[in-house]
């Protein structure tokens, strides 16, 4: 039986642990969050951590913090990531290609949807103006799992009102492809296309020019290319004014090796660690 994606990247993951003589457990989950970074959470992104709602850094009730496990996308998030906050920020933007300066960086940002419950919270928000942001949604290992699509992805009250929410906000080819996915007329197997849309709400309601990227990890396999193709999918059901891009966290990382401060230390962690050659 192949071995999938996600039971391949987990088992780097916790070889790369033991060369680096730590003791993971049997699910790849570090004894603490500290262990599973390049270097300590920089105080600004540690606040936006602690104030966000992802249970990121603390264990709740029966749950270790989720930024314990090996396969953790907010861990990938702050290792690429953090050690630019303070260093220069601007080769953020670079990397994914954003051409406008930025005027503040937030990890973890959530942003109302205009409805009640938790609102949607972006791996990253990279602002560039009262009216310009950049909304960053990470995945490293979420694709790869098996998929949930036969749950609802989203709930009555998105569609309560005419118009409808992205209507309202300049998106009517978003409006469309979220009633399609409510009504189960379309499917994906393995990008959350419900989860990109309620970002598309959350960013359009707070920047009227607001972007939407996707960093996803490509590793190479069937998966990886039935999600490549549903990410070309997406980009074709959504407002061209919404700005939709995807970008491999492997061409963030080159990229950013490239930069002129880039750290020779931070270099090798994050190719030995999650993109050899």
């Amino acid at each position: 039986m192949a071995v999938s994606a996600f039971a391949e990247i987990v088992r780097n993951q916790l070889a790369w642990a033991k060369r680096r003589n730590l003791s993971p457990s049997p699910d790849a989950y570090l004894s603490t969050y500290a262990e599973n970074l390049f270097a300590p959470l920089s105080s600004p992104t540690e606040k936006d951590f602690r104030g966000g709602a992802g249970c990121e850094l603390d264990d709740h009730l029966d749950e270790p913090a989720k930024m314990r496990a090996l396969f953790s996308s907010s861990g990938l998030v702050c290792n690429v990531f953090d050690y630019w906050r303070n260093t220069d920020s601007g080769s953020i933007g670079r990397s994914l290609a954003i051409e406008s300066a930025l005027t503040e960086i937030r990890f973890e940002a959530q942003l109302s949807s205009g409805l009640r419950g938790t609102p949607p919270t972006l791996d990253l928000l990279l602002v560039a103006g009262a009216q310009l942001a950049f909304g960053v949604e990470c995945k490293f290992t979420e694709p790869y799992y098996q998929r949930r699509h036969e749950l609802i992805p989203f709930v009555d009250t998105y569609f309560k009102g005419k118009p409808g929410l992205w209507e309202l906000l300049g998106l009517p080819k978003c409006q469309e492809t979220a009633a399609r996915l409510y009504r189960g007329d379309i499917k994906f197997e393995r990008l959350d296309a419900a989860q990109l849309l309620k970002h598309s709400l959350g960013l359009r309601r707070n920047f009227k020019e607001g972007q939407l990227i996707l960093v996803w990890f490509n590793f190479k396999s069937v998966e990886a290319q039935t999600l490549s193709a549903e990410i070309r999918s997406f980009s074709e059901l959504v407002d061209p004014c919404l700005g939709f891009r995807a970008v491999t966290w492997q061409e963030v990382f080159a990229d950013l090796a490239r930069e002129p401060l880039a750290d020779r230390r931070h270099v090798e962690y994050l190719r030995s660690r999650y993109f050899p050659e």
